[in-house]
C-alpha cells in the first residue's frame, strides 16, 4: 500500500492540481476511464464545497490492492444546506463508500 499526501490552499485554482493528482494515481492503479472520471468529479465536487470553510485542505490518498481510499481532512459546516445535500448525493452515486469522520470525509472507490 502506498500513501500520497497533498495539502492545498483553499483557492479554486488548486482544484485542477488535485484533479490531476487524483487521475494520475487512479491510472497508475489501472482504474478504467469511467472510474478515473468518477474519482476526479468526486474530489473536485467535495473540495469545491469545502473551500469556503477551510484555510487549507489535506488530502490523503491510500492505494490498496483493490481500491483507492481518499481522506479529505477539513472542517464541514452547514451540512443541511441544499449544496451540501447535492454534493453528498453526487458522491454517493459515484463512489463505493462515503463516510464522515471526526476529521473529514472518507471516500472509497473499488476497481
Amino acid at each position: 500500500m502506498q500513501t500520497v499526501k497533498l495539502t492545498i490552499p483553499s483557492q479554486p485554482e488548486y482544484v485542477t492540481t488535485l484533479r490531476l493528482v487524483t487521475a494520475s494515481l487512479a491510472r497508475g492503479m489501472n482504474f478504467d476511464y469511467e472510474a478515473v472520471e468518477d474519482l476526479r468529479v468526486c474530489v473536485s465536487e467535495l473540495v469545491n464545497y469545502l473551500l469556503p470553510f477551510n484555510e487549507k485542505l489535506k488530502v490523503i490518498f491510500e492505494e490498496e490492492k483493490d481500491c483507492m481510499k481518499i481522506r479529505i481532512k477539513a472542517e464541514m459546516k452547514d451540512e443541511k444546506s441544499s449544496a451540501a445535500q447535492m454534493s453528498r448525493m453526487i458522491l454517493e452515486s459515484l463512489m463505493d463508500e462515503v463516510s464522515r469522520g471526526k476529521d473529514g470525509i472518507y471516500l472509497v472507490k473499488h476497481r
